[in-house]
């Protein structure tokens, strides 16, 4: 039996124009399959982070103020050692807030060596960073914490940021307090030569097996605890 087909294939009930319909459709059903299972997995990480960060800021608020005191003077001595207090460097510190590990005797040494210190200033939902030198004028931010008032200092120009932790892995991921203002600060400056040297500081117990990093977060070149140093896996 012969079959003739009548005119063009495309004016059938199931010609082009619907094929075409349901392929747009199968498209942006897939497109947004994608989307979900993403942000399914950024709100998996973030509670993955979120839980960590109470974990690890529980048991760095346990260490007792005596033990601070010694972990703080033996990681002057482990920074010093390492020969990061060079004559003249410029050095970002922060101060010390919510347990984090104090490195006021790490400031203490490098201004020994004539190092210039700067600290960390909010500016919006980023950083700014400031000289920090004897008798400089502070004002409170809206956390509380003391930031100089100054100018601020062009990131390149820095030689070091010595960051606050609250965890880390051996990778050089690491858990802030998840403001993300040093992330947002950096990540134009990720993948520059004449970027700062990325330092985080912190105690041993901070350290985790993985961090649940996201695809923004700005890895460090090495952290620094009163024991050793971790160089990050990239390095």
């Amino acid at each position: 039996m012969n079959f003739t087909v009548q005119g063009p294939i495309h004016s059938g009930i199931f010609g082009l124009p619907f094929f075409m319909d349901v392929m747009d459709k199968v498209q942006l059903t897939v497109q947004l399959q994608m989307q979900q299972k993403t942000q399914q997995k950024v709100q998996q990480k973030a509670q993955q982070k979120a839980q960590l960060r109470l974990a690890l800021r529980t048991a760095r608020a346990a260490i007792t103020p005596c033990k601070r005191q010694f972990y703080a003077y033996k990681l002057g001595q482990k920074l010093h050692a390492l020969d990061f207090f060079s004559r003249g460097k410029r050095l970002a510190f922060y101060l010390a807030n919510d347990g984090e590990i104090d490195p006021a005797m790490a400031i203490k040494l490098a201004r020994k060596f004539s190092c210039v210190i700067y600290l960390p200033c909010i500016h919006d939902k980023q950083l700014t960073f400031k000289k920090f030198g004897l008798g400089t004028q502070q004002k409170l931010n809206r956390f509380g914490i003391a930031e100089p008032i100054g100018n601020t200092v062009p990131l390149h120009e820095l030689d070091v940021i010595f960051l606050p932790l609250v965890g880390f892995d051996a990778k050089g991921q690491r858990i802030g307090m998840g403001g993300g203002f040093y992330d947002r600060t950096l990540e134009k400056f990720a993948n520059s030569p004449t970027r700062p040297l990325l330092v985080g500081l912190a105690y041993d117990v901070q350290e985790v097996q993985q961090v649940p990093a996201d695809s923004w977060d700005i890895p460090l070149d090495s952290i620094v605890t009163p024991t050793r140093i971790i160089q990050s896996a990239s390095q």
